[in-house]
């Protein structure tokens, strides 16, 4: 008989929930009882055993041995097994090699006709042709203009059901996330301009707010003239290796 068999218990119920969605993802089905008393009385979790989520028998090794990927945090598949941080850093990696490639073409749009000359080493040709027409039509979007009669005008205005600022929304939504995240790429880039530090020279180093000293002397003085805060505060190049703050010569 295809029985249940529990395989997690916990008395946090979302518990039960995330690592069911991972079992389902992998073709597991999962059920979850209990989670309703622990929800309506926690003080009773203990002696109910908590939420418990459970699979059927004849799944149970295969989820055990999913179940335990995630505690040694790791990922596998047919072909082995994979450390988590290493997949996310190659992720990363893959993700910026797009984003550089779509900085190129948002500063130069004439590579979308010579592609022969972006700057690309790590995309396979069917990536790059995928972002290519990515760019194209955000290009379209960038370059619509508003197009608004004045027989249009007169229609919307005598028509009480439809909203005249639907002609202004030339672009979707998607169309400025897309925008945006090229340009924080962008910002990102020149931020992380190599520099090093000055006591340990490393190269782990960022600018921003400072860590020490924050505030400007300047603007303490403005704030103690002007009766109010001036909430102004320094920005200095920190050092993760040696915690050392410095400013660019």
């Amino acid at each position: 008989m295809n029985s249940l068999r529990t395989i997690f218990t916990s008395n946090i119920p979302v518990e039960c929930y995330i690592k069911s969605r991972r079992l389902e993802r992998e073709g597991i089905e999962c059920f979850i009882i209990d989670e309703n008393i622990v929800y309506v009385d926690p003080f009773s979790a203990v002696a109910v055993g908590g939420a418990k989520l459970q699979v059927r028998s004849n799944k149970f090794e295969q989820a055990t041995t999913i179940l335990k990927s995630i505690e040694k945090n790791t990922l596998f598949d047919s072909s082995g097994e994979y450390q988590l941080p290493a997949v996310f850093n190659n992720e990363i990696e893959f993700q910026n090699e797009i984003l550089a490639v779509k900085s190129q073409i948002r500063k130069n749009p004439t590579l979308l006709k010579d592609t022969g000359k972006i700057d690309n080493k790590n995309l396979s040709n069917e990536i790059l042709l995928a972002v290519l027409e990515e760019e194209k039509e955000f290009d379209r979007l960038k370059n619509l203009k508003l197009n608004f009669s004045i027989n249009q005008f007169l229609y919307e205005l005598i028509n009480t059901n439809r909203s005249i600022l639907s002609y202004l929304r030339l672009r979707p939504v998607e169309y400025y996330i897309e925008k945006e995240i090229v340009n924080s790429y962008n910002r990102e880039s020149k931020n992380k301009a190599i520099h090093h530090c000055p006591k340990c020279n490393s190269e782990n180093v960022s600018f921003g707010n400072a860590i020490d000293e924050k505030w400007d002397p300047f603007f303490l003085i403005l704030s103690f003239l002007f009766t109010q805060p001036f909430p102004f505060m320094r920005k200095n190049f920190h050092c993760f290796e040696c915690g050392n703050n410095f400013r660019k010569k």
